[in-house]
């Protein structure tokens, strides 16, 4: 369990949210939405060649570790 303060130093450490990442997330759920497969999401950001959106098309649009 986390302390109070690991809590606020993770919180403050934390960029704000800017309004081009806002849509550019949108636009990401609306082609995972158009051309599912049922694998984890973090094989969005493959680079190899499978499914439908071409592999490194995420990657390309924002960092797989942004919102953790």
């Amino acid at each position: 369990m986390k302390t109070l303060q690991q809590v606020q130093k993770e919180q403050l450490s934390f960029k704000p949210i800017q309004a081009h990442e806002l849509v550019t997330f949108i636009g990401l759920l609306c082609a995972r939405t158009l051309c599912p497969f049922r694998e984890k999401i973090s094989k969005r950001w493959a680079v190899d060649a499978q499914g439908a959106v071409s592999k490194g098309t995420f990657g390309r649009y924002m960092s797989r570790r942004r919102f953790e």
